[in-house]
């Protein structure tokens, strides 16, 4: 857990837009990794394209260290534009 953290707060991209910790999931030889990426986008679409390529821009970095990304899920909330 500690080497994928530092994997992604090394990221200026990851660092910059994720809020709160990371939150870690096992079940198996599988982890589940959950944050929130906070940007403000114009659409749930651009917005949960965004946090994809935020994590595909770390995916090599996770290979070399024995991390494979199995699976990408996003789900992006809409703000209420009075909080902007």
């Amino acid at each position: 857990m500690e080497k994928i953290t530092d994997i992604m707060k090394g990221n200026d991209l990851l660092s910059y837009y994720i809020e709160g910790d990371l939150s870690f999931h096992f079940c198996g030889y599988k982890m589940c990794l959950e944050y929130i990426f906070t940007c403000h986008d114009d659409s749930r679409k651009e917005a949960e394209s965004f946090s994809r390529y935020g994590i595909e821009r770390i995916r090599s970095d996770l290979e070399e260290n024995g991390y494979k990304i199995d699976h990408i899920y996003c789900r992006a909330k809409t703000i209420d534009k009075k909080e902007i």
